[in-house]
């Protein structure tokens, strides 16, 4: 399988990338003057959105998934792992980013992504 999509990245970054938007919204409350009602009203709606993002990732990442398909080929042998990202990140501690799901693995990515898009929703003061 050709993938191309990064989905299991996305799947894994978007929630830090809604805490780092609600830290940025935070130093702007400071530096303008912004009421906090507003600011915990918009840094819950940034939660919502960034939880929502990573199910939807991690859905489309299950839905991408094909059990039937060969994976990753490990010393010779088919390993079953899909939706494969291999980056070289320090090359002289030969240290790399590499993210890959297999059967069960690809349950665990979907199941953590609507638990985390379950509890933003339960911690909305609504």
């Amino acid at each position: 399988m050709n993938y191309t999509g990064h989905i299991l990245s996305w799947a894994t970054f978007l929630p830090l990338i809604g805490a780092a938007l609600i830290v940025l919204l935070l130093a702007v409350r400071s530096l303008a003057g912004l009421s906090r009602r507003l600011v915990d009203a918009l840094s819950r709606w940034l939660a919502l959105v960034a939880s929502a993002g990573s199910l939807g990732a991690a859905a489309l990442a299950w839905r991408w998934y094909d059990a039937a398909a060969p994976g990753l080929v490990v010393a010779g042998r088919d390993s079953g792992v899909q939706l494969v990202e291999r980056l070289v990140w320090i090359r002289s501690f030969s240290v790399d980013y590499f993210v890959g799901v297999d059967g069960l693995s690809i349950s665990m990515v979907l199941l953590s992504g609507l638990i985390s898009f379950i509890a933003t929703i339960s911690s909305m003061p609504w």
